[in-house]
């Protein structure tokens, strides 16, 4: 914690004790909001694809089997490992 925190706050300490706890809860409440937006992101994601057809996504490339993978790639809740190949026609 700063040193100048307790001058902050009207040089008590217990205050800037309480004002660095609510400070940690609402970064945990923030990124909690962040993490549950991207699942439901990726959730929308999985729905969307699971109504495409195998042909559809075959032609896209993918299987049915990586649809909960691309969709939480797409969302950034995981890192993206998929393998990205770009063909440049000439």
């Amino acid at each position: 914690m700063p040193a100048h925190y307790p001058l902050l706050l009207g040089g008590h300490p217990a205050m800037a004790l309480l004002h660095a706890t609510a400070a940690a809860a609402m970064e945990t409440l923030r990124r909690q909001a962040e993490r549950h937006a991207r699942r439901r992101a990726a959730h929308r994601t999985e729905q969307e694809l699971g109504w495409v057809d195998d042909r559809t996504l075959r032609d896209l490339g993918l299987a049915r089997s990586e649809i909960g993978s691309i969709a939480s790639e797409s969302a950034g809740d995981v890192e993206a490992t998929r393998l990205r190949i770009t063909r440049m026609y000439r």
